[in-house]
């Protein structure tokens, strides 16, 4: 895999099985606002099931890089950031909101 590159789980059709191992851009920089995390272990939810089954109950777009609840640390911070530095230990468990630079 070239250093451009990462291994996602991407679900990348609105159909039953439409789930695969697949290799996506890495992210660039963060923008100022934002943090760039290195991701050291993701669960499985019970969302990630059921968009496999293509039976969840709220709107996707795909493709969309699957794995919510992941915990990891912070590679590198924008200018703007405060509270969060490089080296610190982070998860999460929330699709609240979806990153629109995923894929």
């Amino acid at each position: 895999m070239s250093e451009n590159l990462m291994a996602a789980v991407v679900q990348y059709a609105l159909k039953a099985g439409a789930v695969d191992l697949r290799e996506v851009p890495r992210p660039g920089e963060p923008a100022d606002d934002e943090v760039l995390l290195r991701t050291r272990a993701v669960g499985v939810c019970g969302s990630e099931i059921h968009q496999y089954h293509n039976t969840q109950s709220w709107p996707v777009n795909v493709p969309v890089i699957l794995g919510h609840e992941f915990a990891g640390m912070v590679s590198r911070v924008g200018k703007a950031v405060r509270g969060f530095r490089e080296g610190d230990r982070v998860t999460c468990e929330t699709a609240a909101r979806i990153c629109g630079q995923c894929l």
